[in-house]
C-alpha cells in the first residue's frame, strides 16, 4: 500500500551507488540525484493520493504546496534521468566503436592453416558480436527513455 517499496528501493539504490563510487564520476552522482528526487516525488505524491481518495483531507493551501513540490521533484528526476541517459548513450557509442576496432583486429588476423587459432578467432568474434548486440539494445533503450522523458515534460507541466 502507498507504494512504500518504490521510494525505499530508490533511496537504497542511490545510497549504495554513492558508497561504491570511486572518485568523482558524473554518471553515478546524476543517477543518485535522480533516484533521490524520485523517492521524494513518491513521498509527496502520497499526500496527494490520500487527499484525492478522501482518506485524509488536507487544507487546499497544503495540497497546492505539496503538488508544487511533487512537480518539482518529478522535474528534477526527469531532467537528471535525461542527462544520465544522454551521457550513457554517448558512452555506449564509444564502446561500440571500440568493439568495431576489436572486430577489425580479429578479421585481419591470419589464421588459415592454423585450426586452433581459427576456432579461437571464431569464438572471440561471437563474443564480441554478442557484446555489440547488447550495446545496440542498450542504445535503443536509451533512445526510448530519452523520448519518453521529453514527451512527458509538456504533459506533466501543461496538462496537454
Amino acid at each position: 500500500m502507498l507504494r512504500i517499496g518504490r521510494y525505499v528501493g530508490s533511496l537504497r539504490n542511490a545510497i549504495n551507488r554513492l558508497k561504491e563510487m570511486k572518485g568523482l564520476e558524473a554518471s553515478p552522482i546524476i543517477k543518485s540525484i535522480s533516484d533521490i528526487a524520485n523517492s521524494l516525488y513518491f513521498i509527496s505524491d502520497h499526500f496527494l493520493l490520500l487527499n484525492r481518495i478522501g482518506a485524509y483531507k488536507f487544507s487546499p493551501k497544503f495540497i497546492n504546496h505539496i503538488d508544487l513540490l511533487s512537480n518539482l521533484f518529478w522535474g528534477i528526476e526527469c531532467f537528471t534521468n535525461l542527462i544520465y541517459d544522454i551521457i550513457d548513450y554517448y558512452q555506449n557509442i564509444a564502446e561500440v566503436q571500440s568493439v568495431n576496432q576489436s572486430l577489425k583486429k580479429i578479421e585481419n588476423t591470419e589464421s588459415e592453416g592454423k585450426y586452433y587459432l581459427h576456432l579461437f578467432k571464431l569464438t572471440e568474434y561471437k563474443l564480441i558480436m554478442t557484446k555489440k548486440a547488447k550495446l545496440k539494445m542498450d542504445m535503443l533503450k536509451k533512445i526510448v527513455d530519452i523520448s519518453r522523458c521529453i514527451a512527458d515534460i509538456p504533459v506533466r507541466f501543461f496538462s496537454i
